[in-house]
């Protein structure tokens, strides 16, 4: 299924289900907050976590060291700025041409 794990799908679901609640719950509380955008946030989250021993073994190829506890934020670090150079790229690129 395009390289989506189980794991990956259950986090994306539980993290979207969650965030629901959450919206609810501050609801409650007075404090507004948009549904779509809380499920969206917690399916995001919900992801992310689901992924951490991905960025961990990222990482450990990254670090060389495959017991470092700090894998899993290099891992995820390493991911986050080779999108937003990616994501540059792309700005820079659409800037030319339109």
């Amino acid at each position: 299924m395009l390289g989506i794990r189980k794991s990956h799908v259950i986090g994306i679901v539980v993290g979207g289900l969650l965030g629901a609640v959450i919206s609810g719950l501050f609801g409650r509380f007075g404090i507004s907050m948009a549904l779509n955008e809380a499920v969206l946030w917690g399916a995001a989250i919900g992801g992310i976590l689901a992924g951490i021993p991905q960025f961990a073994q990222s990482g450990a190829v990254i670090t060389q060291n495959p017991s470092s506890v700090w894998n899993p934020v290099i891992g995820l670090a390493a991911g986050l700025l080779f999108f937003g150079a990616l994501l540059a790229l792309v700005a820079a690129v659409w800037n030319l041409v339109f």
